[in-house]
């Protein structure tokens, strides 16, 4: 390589793992991760409480029982976190969250413009490409989704210890 210019950083040099068993490598293939960029809905998007849902959706940090059953012990099996909000017996992941749970159907009906044509594809990453305009859409119909699920979770029965 030239003197004076950078190679640029492979994943394992910015501290990000490779492996195809890591939640990290699900949200970098299907979330479009991009290091190098900063993603203009960062700037964009408002209000900030819509920003940091999507945010949190995006990496990880919700409490989707797909993620959180992860660090009960014993861990259970993935296709036993079950959504709680709905009659279905689905795991209760990204995709079943923002697609497909009857729990957020309303929800879902009052942002046509995000489940019109293109939701037949229930496609994460085709869903997250959308230009920043409609991110924010995006962000917004996430925020109301928490905030629904995190009134629903008030009334549920604990969860049942396995």
């Amino acid at each position: 390589m030239a003197k004076g210019k950078a190679s640029p950083k492979s994943s394992s040099q910015h501290g990000i793992c490779q492996s195809s068993a890591t939640n990290v490598s699900f949200f970098m293939d299907n979330m479009f991760f991009d290091s190098n960029v900063m993603a203009s809905y960062l700037r964009d998007i408002r209000p900030s409480a819509s920003l940091f849902s999507l945010i949190k959706f995006r990496l990880g940090g919700h409490s989707l029982r797909v993620e959180t059953d992860r660090w009960l012990r014993p861990k259970p099996p993935r296709e036993q976190r079950v959504c709680r909000h709905c009659s279905m017996q689905a795991v209760e992941d990204e995709q079943h969250f923002l697609f497909d749970c009857p729990f957020y159907s309303i929800i879902r009906g009052q942002h046509f413009s995000l489940f019109g044509p293109n939701y037949q594809q229930r496609d994460l990453r085709l869903f997250f490409e959308q230009n920043s305009h409609q991110l924010g859409f995006v962000a917004h119909h996430i925020h109301l989704c928490f905030q629904a699920r995190m009134s629903d979770e008030s009334q549920l029965a604990p969860y049942p210890r396995l």
